[in-house]
């Protein structure tokens, strides 16, 4: 008998959680480029709040990580 290998079941989750994982980035992008506009028209100083670029990537990097910490945070 062979033992069972339960790395196929582990990869197999990663991999269907980064589908969803782009979606949370694609509307953190959106809520953050949205505030960063909203800041910025009611006449915020700070560079990076009110720079949508920068926003932009900082609410997809916030939804797209925060999505995969948990079925990561279970292999560690």
């Amino acid at each position: 008998m062979s033992a069972q290998n339960n790395t196929n079941a582990s990869t197999r989750e990663i991999l269907h959680a980064i589908l969803p994982a782009l979606f949370y980035g694609l509307i953190g992008l959106m809520v953050f480029v949205l505030f960063a506009s909203v800041y910025a028209s009611a006449g915020g100083t700070s560079t990076f709040f009110s720079n949508a670029g920068d926003m932009a990537t900082f609410g997809f990097f916030v939804g797209f990580v925060g999505r995969l910490a948990p079925i990561f945070e279970k292999y560690i």
